[in-house]
């Protein structure tokens, strides 16, 4: 047959193969059974046609390409058919699944799996992350949010969830688990939220009455190491509003009623008076107006 290899291109791309669907497809646009496949995709992807015979595994079988030993695959695999996800399909099945179509549970878990095969296979698979077509993601809204549900997000307007501590509700936040650095770098995801979107979340906090936990003090550490990145408005917003949280007090206060040392001699429990933190979370209490001591 090889002696014939010129006859192959028009071969894959000619209708030879009749598929599950009852239509004769090209090999590239169908796929072997298998249950990694279906993972992906969910059942309804385009197989080879149950009148092949092909073999098909099981989830908990050793062999999970048994069709690889039958007649018909030596002739498949010439044609294209699918024994891995193509980009093509995977960015179909995301367009197909988010166009015109608000965030809902079914159509969430279906674009996670997506999300979920692209984020694992992206470091080791040179063809998806090459790919002109997966890196079309990046211009689609196709991912959801965990704290807003209003629609789906281009990969640039949504940051990681373990960025929560920083952004609060201030910005969508990805409902997936973490993006791999590929993908992250691929789409253009953001790395870290504008100094502004922190200190609205401070702000947010604080006028909800929300505690800061100690794990949020790196709020602090943030703006005070990005003090100066600040817009005067904010600036001032920080400075005149209740926002140093005191956890003995369970209460936010103005900065220029706290002081770094006990004077409850003096002034009682009419100002708060906390344990220095020191390095930026400390220089940041600073620029608010928190005191040393006394004027």
């Amino acid at each position: 047959a090889y002696r014939y290899k010129d006859l192959w291109p028009e071969l894959r791309s000619t209708k030879l193969i009749l598929c599950s669907d009852g239509e004769y497809h090209t090999g590239q646009d169908a796929y072997f059974v298998t249950p990694a496949i279906e993972a992906v995709f969910g059942p309804g992807y385009l197989k080879v046609h149950k009148d092949y015979q092909l073999p098909e595994p099981d989830v908990d079988d050793d062999d999970q390409t048994p069709y690889r030993q039958n007649v018909w695959y030596w002739l498949f695999e010439n044609l294209g058919v699918n024994e891995t996800p193509s980009a093509s399909d995977l960015v179909q099945a995301i367009e197909h699944l988010t166009k015109a179509n608000s965030p809902e549970d079914p159509k969430i878990e279906a674009v996670r799996r997506l999300y979920d095969f692209l984020n694992n296979e992206i470091s080791d698979n040179r063809a998806y992350l090459n790919s002109p077509e997966i890196q079309r993601l990046a211009e689609i809204s196709w991912l959801p949010a965990r704290n807003r549900n209003d629609r789906w997000y281009y990969p640039k307007e949504i940051f990681q969830a373990s960025l929560v501590f920083l952004i609060g509700d201030q910005a969508p936040l990805l409902l997936f688990r973490e993006s791999r650095e590929q993908l992250r770098s691929m789409l253009g995801m953001p790395r870290y939220p504008d100094v502004s979107i922190v200190a609205n979340h401070l702000i947010d906090l604080a006028v909800r009455k929300k505690a800061l936990e100690e794990n949020d003090l790196r709020i602090y550490q943030d703006l005070g190491n990005r003090w100066h990145d600040l817009s005067s408005n904010l600036q001032k917003s920080l400075k005149t509003l209740e926002v140093v949280w005191s956890a003995s007090r369970k209460r936010y206060w103005k900065a220029d009623h706290v002081f770094f040392a006990n004077y409850s001699h003096l002034f009682g429990e009419r100002r708060s008076y906390l344990q220095p933190p020191g390095g930026e979370a400390q220089k940041f209490l600073t620029y608010l107006g928190v005191r040393e001591e006394p004027h």
